[in-house]
């Protein structure tokens, strides 16, 4: 007589095996899902920060053309209309922004670089007092000479550079935002600018972000607001 037991356990032993294989098989998919999710979004952040990075590079190039040209402006004019113009602060700005809008079509886009601080700040004795200041935990006021000190050598490596943020702020950078960014053109990290103004990490943080807004007119991550003004 035939076992029909055995026959049973069979098929109960394919439909077990059957549906682990499903069960594999629905995992196997999920994973792959999650992981092309995962993909798409990376893809979507990098798109984002790239067409950021774009943004930030373009107008740097616009902005940097366009004190070219009101250099060589200046350089052609007389005394009477350079006085002048250093009287009038509002006209002087609104002449800046006039050269941005006047060639925005016409200029190349600025690629991206590496940022490196020039050797004239890194050798400087106000930087090495920045340095040791940061060392010993220092908090540097908003009155202290090294801040007028700083700003003189970055201009000396950044010609109008103060002049190029007051014009992209159009005037609203603080007194606090200003000395950070000295700092973030001097190559000091924002560990470090915590402890120059006896600030949290957060704090600078959102400093940065702002800073950003009032440069760029729209919110910008912190490492681009610092590849800005560095390259400013």
């Amino acid at each position: 007589m035939y076992d029909y037991s055995i026959h049973e356990r069979a098929r109960q032993q394919a439909e077990s095996e059957n549906d682990t294989l499903i069960i594999i098989l629905i995992g196997a998919v999920a994973v792959i899902m999650a992981i092309l999710c995962v993909i798409l979004f990376l893809r979507y952040r990098y798109q984002q920060s790239k067409n950021e990075l774009f943004d930030v590079n373009y107008r740097l190039n616009v902005l940097n053309k366009a004190f070219e040209i009101k250099s060589s402006k200046t350089s052609t004019a007389d005394d009477s209309s350079h006085s002048e113009s250093d009287v009038d602060g509002d006209r002087e700005a609104t002449a800046y922004r006039t050269d941005l809008n006047e060639y925005i079509e016409s200029l190349d886009k600025l690629s991206e670089k590496r940022y490196s601080v020039p050797d004239r700040i890194l050798n400087s004795e106000t930087y090495v007092r920045l340095k040791n200041a940061i060392s010993q935990n220092r908090v540097i006021n908003d009155n202290d000479q090294i801040w007028d000190e700083l700003l003189e050598l970055i201009c000396k490596v950044s010609p109008d550079f103060d002049k190029k943020i007051r014009i992209l702020s159009e005037g609203r950078i603080t007194t606090e935002e200003f000395h950070t960014i000295l700092l973030i053109k001097a190559g000091i990290k924002p560990a470090e600018q915590s402890k120059v103004f006896g600030r949290e990490a957060c704090t600078i943080t959102f400093r940065r972000r702002t800073i950003g807004e009032k440069i760029m007119n729209g919110k910008l991550s912190p490492a681009l607001v610092d590849k800005l003004i560095q390259n400013l």
